[in-house]
């Protein structure tokens, strides 16, 4: 058995040692634009997760005030949690549907039902639609989108 006097040799069972590449603790990594897109992606998918989440109140005051003004604010508030729950508990499946379909796929779907959920939201006329729309379908595509981050 060889014994290895330096850390940055690896022995291969039938090769021999290969040179592993040393790199400069002061040499900084390249910039890419590719890298910044990503960054700059990453960063609108947290935003429109988490500002749809927090921005709930104004949607609830609208609710309460205009479109359903004999519904208790105990019903209405239904639609906010079923946002926050399906926002956190759809990302589990987002992990499974990353490992299966990968993330540009899953980060389509997600995409597509987040959109779908909005728009049918803009048609619903009574209460169960919206917690089914903004409430459930909304938020969960927008978790597939961001369970890669």
């Amino acid at each position: 058995m060889n014994t290895v006097d330096s850390k940055a040799e690896i022995f291969l069972s039938d090769t021999g040692p290969v040179q592993e590449p040393v790199q400069d603790p002061n040499e900084t990594p390249p910039d890419s634009l590719y890298a910044w897109a990503v960054l700059g992606c990453g960063v609108l998918i947290w935003v429109m997760t988490f500002g749809a989440i927090n921005s709930f109140g104004v949607f609830q005051t609208y609710f309460l005030n205009t479109m359903f003004p004999t519904e208790p604010a105990r019903n209405i508030a239904w639609i906010g949690t079923m946002t926050t729950a399906c926002s956190f508990s759809c990302g589990v499946l987002a992990t499974i549907s990353i490992a299966h379909f990968g993330v540009k796929v899953t980060s389509i779907i997600g995409t597509l039902l987040g959109t779908l959920g909005l728009i049918l939201a803009s048609f619903s006329t009574k209460l169960w639609q919206l917690i089914l729309t903004q409430g459930s379908c909304h938020l969960s595509g927008l978790s597939n989108t961001e369970a890669w981050l």
